[in-house]
Parts: structure tokens; C-alpha cells; sequence
């Protein structure tokens, strides 16, 4: 009986330590699989990570599906991925960092309503965590929730007031804010503090460049562009906007440097030649500006403006005939309603060389496109009375009297200088018949 008191407890005992063996070497086991699937995932490799979990049954941790949702947006996976985040904030609901992830796998596929519903739910635990703050505020500019991205781009801002980002972001949603006018220093503002924390940040220095630009602010809008010439040289653009803030301030000796300096880097691009014509135009080189403007009209030879361009260069090179032919080619491209101003320019070409015949017929076109031209009516009409068809020159001149009546208000029609021509040219002319 002795033997048997000792033996029972014994053996209790040894089952009672297999049992915790056994739990132990399952735990062991867990950690090690654990272990494996954090080194693999660190180490990039993401299928290995993932291999290790293929057919496993056991329930995992939060930890587990944490990793595997991780190693499964790295595999672009994100259906995947999403599942395992879920699970890993199902388990750990007020884990900040797997419910992040799983936010920013949503947005990933496109799910804004939930990704945003997280966002909220941690920035309610943690109303200042930046990286929720950021891709919140960027969550909200994406569907033009502007003032709300304000909001958080500006706290961003506060808490990390180094980060350049919130403030290109704060600027771009400022400016998207109505209405616009209102908030005109802000983007400037916050636009300057960007780039001045980050100096090469070109987004935000050619988003402020071109905003000073369309402010007329051309000294500073040029200063940028070449500091964005400078740091990225094999953007040509870039001097060719610093060329066009030379010639709208009406420095068109100066804005053909950089002009130049854009077509020596890339001479495929018709605005650089357009520009640089219109320079030669301004300086009265119309030689030069005929060569600018042919290049242009090569490069982008749908463009009727170039033509145009062209032609007036010919009429100051007097080069007559190449400008009448250039004329045509324009109007062959151009919309019915400004052929009517191609053809008065060919008649104004004519005109001045004493060929009436031709001015004629030029301004005959111009009046068919855009009948209650005056001016046409009026020149056509002297025309036709050089070359001797004094009927359609009467009728020209009736039809532009009776526009000018239309036109003008009675007391202003004496100070009009076509007026009482076109009254003695009528008086004359019906004697005539």
C-alpha cells in the first residue's frame, strides 16, 4: 500500500510536466515561425515569409496576420493583404499601427469610405499622429474636401514643422479653395516656407514660379525657374519660361538668350521658335523673325497662329508675295469665323502695293466670311472703284454707311473719319450712273 501512495502522485506528476512540455515545445515552435516570418520580411524575402504559413490550420496571432498582411502588400497581394490586416485589427482593435496599415491598403484599392473610417477611428485615439494626420489631409484634397485637408495639413505643420510636404500640400489646397482670390498670400506663403526647407523640391518651386507668373511678379517667377534650370539642366523649359518672363516685361534682347539657350537643348519644340520669333518681331529683326517663325510652322504645321505669325513677318520684311501665300495657307486651317481677318490682312497686303485688283478680290472673301465688316466693306469698296466696277463699289459703300448708322449713335457719326468719305463717295458715284 505504501508503493502505491508514492507511485500515483508521481505519475500525476510526470503527466502534468508532458503536458507543459508539450505546450512549451508548441510555443517554442510558434515563436520560431514567428521569428522566421519577421526575418524574411525584413530581409525582402516575401515569399519565403509567406511559404512558411501556406496550409497551416493553427489560429494565428494578431502579430502573425500583421506580418502576412505586410509581406502581402510587398507581393501586391492587396486583396490578401487586406484580409490579413483585418484580422490583425480584429484581434488588437486599438493597435495603431495594424489599423494604419490596413487604412493604407484600402486606399490602395480604392476603398476611400473605409480607409477614411479608419483614419478617424485612430486620430480619435490619437488626434495628433502625424503619418494618419498626412494621408488624411491627402485622402481629403483627393476628393476635394479642401478646407477639411486644411485643417490637417496645418496641424501637420505644428506638430513636424519640418515637413516640407504639409506645406506644399497645405499650399496646393489653398489655392483649389474658393474663392481663389482670398487666399492668394496663403499659397505664396506656404509655397516659399516649402521650398525654403527643401530647396529641390521642384513640384513646389515650379508650382510658385508659375504663380508668380500669372501675378506679373516676373523678377521672382525668373529667379525660380533658373534656380529649377539649374538643379535639373536637362529640363529645358526652363529657361524658355525664364524667357517668357523677359519678354513680358518687354526685354525681348534679353528673353532671346534664354530662347537660345532652350532651342540649343532641344530644338523639336515649336513654342521655343514661336517665342523666340516673336522676340526678333518686337526688336524689328523681321528677317530673323521670318527664319523663327518658318521653324515653327515646321514643327507644329497645324497651327494656323504660326502662319500668321509668318505672314506679318513677311509684310514687314516686305517680302509681299511669300506673305499673301502664307496668308492662304493660314486661312486653309483656320476657323470660318477668322478666315474673315486672314483675307482683310491679304486685302491690307494689296492694298498698300497699289494692286487693286487684288485687294479686291481679298476684301470681296473677307466681306463673304464676316458680312458687316466695315472696314472691309469700306476698303473693298474704294478698291473696286480703282479698277473701274463702280457698281459694286456703290453697293459697297451703301452696305458700310448703313452699318456705320447702325453702329454708332448719331452725335458720333460727324467724328467717325469714315463717315462723310463714304457720303461723298455715294453722291459721286450715283451721279456717276
Amino acid at each position: 500500500m505504501e508503493y502505491r501512495k508514492v507511485f500515483i502522485p508521481v505519475i500525476v506528476i510526470l503527466s502534468f510536466c508532458t503536458v507543459l512540455y508539450g505546450q512549451n515545445t508548441a510555443l517554442n515552435k510558434k515563436g520560431e515561425r514567428i521569428n522566421e516570418l519577421k526575418r524574411n520580411y525584413f530581409e525582402g524575402k516575401y515569399k519565403e515569409a509567406s511559404l512558411v504559413y501556406i496550409d497551416n490550420s493553427d489560429s494565428l496571432s494578431a502579430e502573425e496576420y500583421y506580418y502576412l498582411g505586410l509581406t502581402n502588400n510587398c507581393l501586391y497581394n492587396f486583396e490578401a493583404a487586406a484580409d490579413y490586416l483585418q484580422k490583425a485589427n480584429l484581434l488588437e482593435p486599438s493597435n495603431t499601427g495594424y489599423e494604419y496599415e490596413l487604412a493604407k491598403v484600402f486606399l490602395q484599392l480604392g476603398r476611400t469610405k473605409p480607409a477614411g473610417e479608419r483614419f478617424a477611428n485612430i486620430l480619435k485615439r490619437e488626434p495628433e499622429y502625424v503619418p494618419v494626420l498626412f494621408d488624411a489631409g491627402t485622402l481629403d484634397f483627393s476628393q476635394k474636401k479642401y478646407r477639411d485637408a486644411v485643417g490637417k495639413f496645418k496641424k501637420v505643420t505644428k506638430i513636424a514643422p519640418s515637413n516640407f510636404l504639409a506645406y506644399y500640400n497645405l499650399a496646393r489646397s489653398y489655392f483649389l479653395l474658393e474663392p481663389q482670390t482670398a487666399f492668394s498670400d496663403s499659397v505664396s506663403v506656404y509655397l516659399s516656407v516649402c521650398t525654403s526647407i527643401n530647396p529641390d523640391y521642384l513640384p513646389a518651386i515650379e508650382m510658385l514660379a508659375n504663380w508668380d507668373m500669372n501675378h506679373k511678379f516676373y523678377d521672382q517667377a525668373r529667379i525660380l525657374y533658373l534656380r529649377a534650370a539649374d538643379k535639373y539642366p536637362e529640363r529645358e523649359e526652363y529657361l524658355f519660361y525664364a524667357g517668357l518672363c523677359r519678354e513680358n516685361e518687354g526685354e525681348y534682347r534679353k528673353a532671346l538668350v534664354f530662347f537660345d539657350e532652350a532651342i540649343a537643348k532641344n530644338s523639336k519644340d515649336y513654342r521655343y521658335w514661336d517665342h523666340l520669333g516673336f522676340s526678333y518681331y518686337k526688336l524689328n529683326s523681321f528677317d530673323s523673325a521670318v527664319v523663327s517663325y518658318k521653324k515653327a510652322v515646321e514643327l507644329d504645321e497645324e497651327n494656323p497662329s504660326h502662319y500668321l505669325n509668318l505672314a506679318y513677318s513677311y509684310v514687314k520684311a516686305d517680302s509681299s508675295d511669300q506673305a499673301v501665300k502664307t496668308f492662304e495657307a493660314a486661312a486653309v486651317k483656320m476657323h470660318p469665323e477668322i478666315i474673315a481677318q486672314v483675307y482683310s490682312e491679304i486685302g491690307t497686303v494689296y492694298y498698300g502695293k497699289n494692286d487693286f485688283r487684288n485687294a479686291a478680290k481679298a476684301y470681296r472673301t473677307a466681306v463673304l466670311y464676316n458680312p458687316k465688316s466695315i472696314t472691309d466693306l469700306y476698303f473693298g469698296a474704294i478698291s473696286e472703284e480703282q479698277i473701274n466696277n463702280f457698281k459694286d463699289a456703290l453697293a459697297g459703300y451703301k452696305k458700310a454707311l448703313e452699318l456705320l448708322k447702325n453702329t454708332l449713335p448719331k452725335e458720333e457719326l460727324e467724328k467717325d473719319k469714315r463717315y462723310n468719305p463714304l457720303k461723298k463717295r455715294i453722291a459721286f458715284l450715283t451721279k456717276k450712273k
